[in-house]
């Protein structure tokens, strides 16, 4: 590890976060024409392991029509290029999908029928002439469904599996950098430095300050930071105005093959609605998430802890409109904190070197490819070219230094 006298002939770059911004930020910065291995050198901060929080636990889904406009069409081509370029169905499971709004009763022992009986018409669905549910959406009792409203199409609408794309990303920049992409797990990140410059005109990077478990804490050089930490980027830059919610989810093995149909739903109970989404994977899996807690930020994504309750609620909503997931066997559950407050993609004023890349709540993993590749044109160019359009996204729409 080098030492808080080394030189700085060489461009030294941090990325503090190893989620889905730091891992995209690490691709396209070794992918970009102008990166030299001979004269520049990543390294990349995670306090717990790659792809620890959201990053590995979240839903998945990529869609042109995702939030901010900014990004969500540039994300999405460049999601089919990297599944195209490097097979991402086969790497990280990417497919195309349809998308809908889903409102409906709830079933199963929760159900009630006209008639007042429980559990009437879950096990099984005949179509019905005039259906409100696409032809293959067989594993939701179409007897509960009240409306299906179609959000995305497979044109428009894809998913990959979030833990197996951020860390392929990460591989992949490996390959091209080879030692000059150094990454730190379990090395939390306590401070930014920066000083005056010469000339006046603000600050400029120097390094960053982090301790290494079980090790000493330690500075080093650095021109160049880009904060990629999710809810976490704010307690390292407090002046962020990122807040964060805990969510929970569950993997299911369905009972039966469920088609390709992702479910924004509102399920009706006889005194409240709850609203999980269904998110079904390839290889016969079955992701599923809940409405956020306000539950504080743990320290480390390590240290997130799920709440029971919350989990049985997730699974008791989601096995109430479908057999095939009822009579499923639940293979994972748990938790992730998700980062609110932007999405906040731009250099920082009056900090030459401080590049920002958080805040992007839901939508992540879906921005991750746009936002990766604006912060290497970033880092690389010192600006972004006209085609982009981030004006709102910039840093000093949200803080002040």
């Amino acid at each position: 590890m080098s030492s808080s006298t080394q030189s700085l002939q060489e461009r030294r770059i941090v990325i503090i976060g190893g989620g889905i911004m730091g891992c995209t930020s690490a691709y396209y910065l070794t992918r970009h024409p102008q990166f030299d291995m001979s004269r520049m050198h990543i390294t990349l901060f995670e306090a717990s392991t790659i792809a620890a929080g959201a990053s590995g636990k979240a839903a998945g889904l990529v869609a042109r029509w995702a939030y901010p406009s900014e990004l969500g069409p540039i994300s999405f081509e460049e999601h089919k290029r990297l599944a195209e370029e490097h097979g991402g169905a086969e790497r990280w499971g990417w497919r195309k999908v349809s998308c809908a709004q889903w409102e409906g009763r709830a079933g199963g022992e929760h159900a009630l029928s006209a008639e007042g009986t429980a559990g009437a018409g879950l096990h099984r669905r005949t179509k019905a002439r005039g259906s409100k549910l696409p032809g293959d959406l067989i594993w939701i009792d179409e007897g509960l469904t009240k409306s299906y409203e179609p959000l995305g199409t497979p044109d428009d609408t894809a998913q990959v599996h979030p833990y197996e794309f951020t860390t392929s990303m990460l591989a992949l920049a490996r390959e091209v950098a080879g030692e000059q992409l150094e990454v730190l797990e379990g090395a939390k990140v306590r401070s930014i430095e920066w000083k005056p410059r010469r000339d006046g005109s603000g600050d400029a990077i120097v390094g960053v300050t982090y301790r290494q478990k079980g090790s000493h804490v330690v500075c080093i050089p650095a021109d160049t930071v880009i904060l990629a930490a999710g809810p976490w980027s704010r307690t390292i830059l407090p002046d962020l105005p990122i807040t964060s919610s805990r969510s929970h989810s569950i993997v299911i093995e369905p009972a039966s093959p469920v088609s390709p149909h992702v479910l924004f739903t509102s399920i009706r109970y006889p005194q409240y609605i709850t609203a999980p989404e269904i998110y079904p994977r390839p290889h016969n899996r079955v992701y599923a998430s809940s409405h956020p807690d306000d539950e504080p930020l743990p320290r480390l994504a390590s240290l997130v802890q799920t709440s029971a309750t919350a989990i049985s609620d997730l699974r008791r909503d989601v096995t109430s409109i479908s057999a095939a997931l009822r009579n499923g066997t639940v293979e994972h559950e748990q938790a992730c904190y998700i980062p609110f407050g932007g999405p906040i993609i731009g250099a920082v004023d009056n900090v030459q070197g401080l590049i920002i890349a958080t805040g992007h709540a839901v939508w992540g993993i879906c921005n991750g490819p746009a936002t990766g590749k604006a912060v290497a044109e970033i880092v690389m160019e010192g600006s972004l070219g006209k085609a982009w359009k981030l004006a709102n996204l910039q840093p000093s729409k949200f803080m002040h230094k």
